[in-house]
């Protein structure tokens, strides 16, 4: 008998050559059985039925709104034009009125009143680049020659020369065709941009605008509609308030300002409902209010939206915009882009930035009494198609600029932007603009708060802890999955390996024993802890997008959130641990000694947790989610071949010893096999037949000390403390969303 053979005969497994031709077929048989059930699954489910945009009990109730709507709009329009002209003729005469006092006497008293500072934000000659995409391969279009500007030579201009003023209290329209950089031009005034190049002047105040400061009185309202889904409305306003509101504003407070912005957006019936995702939970009209309210809930200064409407249907558009007007008329400065509106949609702006493709800006002002002085405007252009009575002002307004394909009006084929630079209109704006720059750098002082964020650390690691832990009670189908999952594998395990933990002392006791306490081990660690590392990257992957938004908005710092990820765990893993032990343990038979037993409590717990921060450390690394499965998978697959079982440490080549010590599975498994074995005198024979002992064994063939294990407890703690802090680094240092 060959040493192989009779290494085979100790496991119970045939020599004769057939069977490995017996596990091809096998393996081809199984391919065919979960093809043919996932057919027949695919065939039996059906998908899920689509959501109306607006909730089925919201619909009547809007019914009678927009009744009243299209009665009050006619009023309301009238009123804005009025307060329009006499804003504009007391800055032209110098008297700056204060808007503080303008909206707390508009304000009903019984309102919780938080100052905030007014913001007139004025433009002058934006431009912005981004490296060419072609590489130079393309048709050259747009790119940036012979400037001799290092910086911004081979790079394609997307915005040229961009100016324009916002001022509190008015609705500003950003439009154009696509490509005309509406979001684009967005993205560079809040700040947004991540990659390329920008020039020019923007001024909060009259004074250059600060980033860090800028982040904090500014809600940026993103066409993606970016929630935590396992929370509820009202919770996710109070987290957004409580951490973007100075902490002199009392909890009281803050639960009063929610309640009234839910109110205002219209939210109030549904606030008790959890946010849901793709599928469930509340509409997707209901999650456009939902944006707009997470960034007034910061009592934000000025606000940006980008589409609000993208996606809606008529009815479900005017309820969100009913909700942007309302800021609005908080005297709040308000941008909002938005493509091709319908005319009541249209009409509830105040002024417009209107963008030609290429970034190059065809009209700024105001859009006057049913669109009269954008009508006017244009109509007085060279080659304009008048308008015709009763049609909408945006479509027409995009049809003869070229803003969009021509199906009623002709194209007046004229360089717009270039008509806009020698007009009056632009004199007078760029007036406008000098006057506005002065006034506010005379009567404001720069932006300044006194730290990078509302809050204390401790009040951040407070409220994402209670955010967390409150998300994971609402996921009942992610946590009672993995516990169920646990109470069947420790069941399994169990049962497979009944009372094949225990040493006999009968002298029958072999290398094949030995080693099923290993594997045994081996597998109950690295199972259940891939199947955790596997199972939150899901939750991980779209959390990680929330966290972008709110580290824009300058909520919190990476420390307290990742803290808060981890706490909100601990008690899900503990349940993990303590049911794996309290079935597995007994079940298989390991050795009844009460410190042992806690021993593999620490040991598995850590594991577990070391495997649960594993996952989400990759999904931080990587800049998607199928990539960091891939990773997990391929980590795995090596720590299982250099962790020691498969090929135990002696035994492992003098050049790859150093993947044996790197794995983190190596100390998990020494650990929890050395405490159970480690300490045996039981005599064996060992797999050249000689006799020896338990202990003996295990530190000649695997090279495992007894008194090493403590130290293997400390190991895999410090694991957990890398992969956590190395998610911190990387959480502060690396953001894979791209602008």
């Amino acid at each position: 008998m060959t040493q192989g053979e009779f290494a085979l005969s100790v496991f119970g497994m045939s020599t004769n050559t057939i069977f490995i031709w017996m596990s091809v077929v096998f393996s081809w048989v199984f391919l065919l059985i979960f093809t043919i059930l996932g057919a027949l699954a695919l065939t039996i489910t059906d998908p899920p039925k689509p959501r109306p945009t607006i909730a089925a009990e919201e619909g009547k109730e809007e019914v009678k709104r927009s009744v009243f709507s299209t009665v009050g709009r006619m009023a309301s329009m009238t009123s804005r034009a009025v307060s329009a002209l006499s804003s504009r003729h007391s800055n032209a005469s110098g008297n700056l009125e204060t808007l503080t006092s303008i909206e707390l006497q508009a304000l009903p008293a019984k309102h919780v009143i938080i100052p905030f500072t007014p913001i007139t934000l004025v433009c002058r000659g934006i431009e912005y680049y981004v490296p060419d995409p072609a590489k130079g391969k393309g048709s050259g279009r747009g790119i940036v020659k012979g400037t001799g500007d290092a910086e911004l030579d081979g790079k394609l201009q997307l915005l040229h020369d961009i100016s324009l003023v916002a001022e509190p209290g008015r609705l500003m329209a950003l439009m154009g065709g696509s490509g005309a950089g509406k979001t684009t031009l967005m993205d560079v005034i809040c700040g947004r941009k991540t990659v390329g190049v920008i020039r020019g002047d923007i001024l909060v105040n009259g004074h250059p605008k600060d980033q860090a400061t800028w982040s904090r009185v500014v809600g940026y309202v993103e066409q993606t509609d970016i929630h935590s889904a396992p929370v509820t409305v009202r919770e996710s306003l109070l987290f957004s308030a409580r951490l973007r509101l100075e902490e002199s504003v009392s909890y009281d407070q803050v639960k009063s300002i929610v309640e009234e912005t839910l109110l205002m957006v219209e939210l109030d019936r549904i606030a008790g409902r959890v946010v849901g995702g793709d599928g469930s939970g509340i509409s997707i009209e209901q999650r456009k209010r939902l944006s707009i309210a997470v960034e007034l809930v910061a009592n934000p200064s000025v606000v940006f939206m980008d589409e609000p409407t993208s996606g809606l249907d008529a009815r479900a558009a005017a309820i969100v915009m009913r909700a942007v007007r309302n800021v609005a008329d908080s005297q709040r400065t308000v941008m909002v882009t938005i493509h091709q509106p319908s005319l009541e949609i249209f009409e509830s702006f105040d002024a417009m930035v209107l963008l030609q493709r290429g970034g190059r800006l065809t009209y700024f002002g105001d859009l006057g009494y049913e669109s009269s002085t954008l009508v006017a405007y244009l109509e007085a252009q060279p080659g304009v198609e008048p308008i015709r009575p009763g049609y909408n002002p945006a479509t027409w307004m995009l049809e003869v600029t070229g803003g969009s394909m021509s199906t009623t009006f002709k194209d007046a084929g004229q360089d717009f932007p270039t008509l806009y630079k020698a007009s009056s209109l632009y004199q007078a704006n760029e007036t406008h603009a000098a006057h506005v720059m002065a006034v506010g750098a005379e009567t404001h002082r720069p932006l300044s708060l006194s730290s990078q964020f509302a809050v204390s650390h401790a009040m951040q690691r407070r409220w994402l802890i209670r955010k967390f832990c409150k998300m994971y009670w609402y996921l009942p189908e992610y946590n009672m999955t993995r516990i169920m999952l646990t109470v069947v594998i420790s069941l399994v395990y169990g049962a497979t390996y009944f009372d094949q933990g225990r040493i006999p002392t009968d002298g029958s006791l072999n290398v094949a024993r030995v080693q099923n306490v290993s594997g045994l081990i081996f597998s109950m660690s690295m199972f259940l802890g891939m199947f955790n590392c596997m199972s939150i990257m899901p939750f991980i992957s779209a959390e990680r997008t929330v966290f972008y938004r709110e580290r824009a908005a300058a909520m919190y710092a990476p420390g307290p959130y990742t803290l808060a990820t981890s706490i909100a765990e601990i008690p899900y893993l503990l349940i993990q641990t303590v049911i794996m032990a309290a079935i597995s343990y007994w079940m298989v038979g390991f050795d009844p000694v009460a410190w042992k037993f806690f021993y593999f409590l620490l040991m598995f717990g850590l594991s577990l947790t070391m495997y649960t921060l594993f996952g989400q450390f990759l999904i931080y690394l990587t800049p998607n989610q199928l990539l960091a499965m891939l990773l997990a998978a391929a980590f795995n697959q090596l720590w299982a071949i250099f962790n020691g079982f498969l090929m135990p440490y002696p035994s492992i080549g003098q050049g790859w010893k150093w993947m044996n010590r790197i794995s983190p599975s190596t100390w998990s498994l020494y650990g929890l096999t050395c405490s159970q074995l480690c300490d045996q005198d039981v005599p064996m024979a060992d797999l050249a037949g000689q006799e020896t002992t338990v202990s003996a064994f295990v530190e000649e063939y695997f090279g495992w000390e007894y008194g090493f294990i403590w130290w293997c407890a400390l190991i895999l703690l410090a694991y957990c403390i890398f992969f956590r802090t190395a998610s911190v680094i990387l959480l502060s240092r690396v953001n894979f969303l791209k602008r």
